[in-house]
């Protein structure tokens, strides 16, 4: 477990590039790989880190993409006037961590007293106790996953939206043509009265790459950042 101090100087250091990268622009996305090593954490230290931003609102990860949030901007404009303040959950973080340990008292070595010529012998020490009996855990069951909801009214104003802005997003007829049979695929599944999430996940997967090679950056980013549900699963 990493101290209080560690915990927060890498969330610090994760904002405050995520921010200065983007420039503070919510629409803005940035390769996820190219600024993990910019950032210099190492892999896992960077998801653990984004997983937290992300569950608490201040940063979006789609994907192989990531961007900053208004409610990451507004945390790091208190954290400018206020250099108190606390990351969310972070005062219970501070709180588990345990007290240092006291040094320990010097130990006592007695000197043999020279006076005396003679000497007894040491009562043998007694044994030591046997140790209690230690059976190991039975280790938890496996938590049982559910299965990923459908969120029908979301997809349906994704859908809807992304039909009406297909044309601003200046794509190629290749790309154009996979978008328009992923949003119908999309439809298809919703007017079934019994949807496949795993199909509609995978629609909405590829969407995410068209959108990522889409040349106007800020309009697809825009569209991503609206529809945050859909894309940090």
């Amino acid at each position: 477990m990493v101290s209080h101090e560690t915990w927060r100087s890498q969330r610090e250091h994760f904002l405050r590039s995520l921010n200065e990268a983007t420039g503070g622009d919510y629409s803005a996305m940035l390769g996820w790989e190219r600024f993990v090593r910019k950032l210099g954490f190492g892999p896992e230290i960077a998801v653990e880190t984004a997983d937290y931003f992300k569950a608490n609102g201040m940063v979006w990860r789609a994907f192989n993409n990531v961007g900053i949030t208004a409610k990451g901007v507004e945390a790091l404009a208190l954290l400018q006037d206020n250099p108190d303040y606390l990351f969310p959950g972070e005062e219970e973080i501070a709180a588990a961590e345990p007290e240092p340990a006291p040094p320990p008292p010097p130990e006592h070595v007695e000197k043999p007293h020279a006076h005396k010529s003679h000497s007894h012998s040491p009562h043998p020490a007694p044994p030591p106790p046997p140790p209690p009996d230690f059976t190991m855990p039975e280790p938890p069951a496996p938590a049982a996953h559910a299965a990923p909801a459908i969120k029908r009214h979301a997809l349906h104003m994704f859908v809807n939206a992304l039909g009406r802005e297909m044309e601003d997003l200046s794509l190629d007829d290749s790309l154009k043509a996979e978008l328009f049979a992923e949003l119908k695929t999309i439809e298809v599944q919703l007017a079934s009265p019994n949807p496949k999430a795993d199909i509609i996940n995978i629609c909405v997967d590829s969407i995410a790459d068209i959108l990522c090679q889409c040349p106007d950056k800020k309009l697809a980013g825009a569209i991503v950042t609206r529809f945050p549900g859909l894309f940090n699963r």
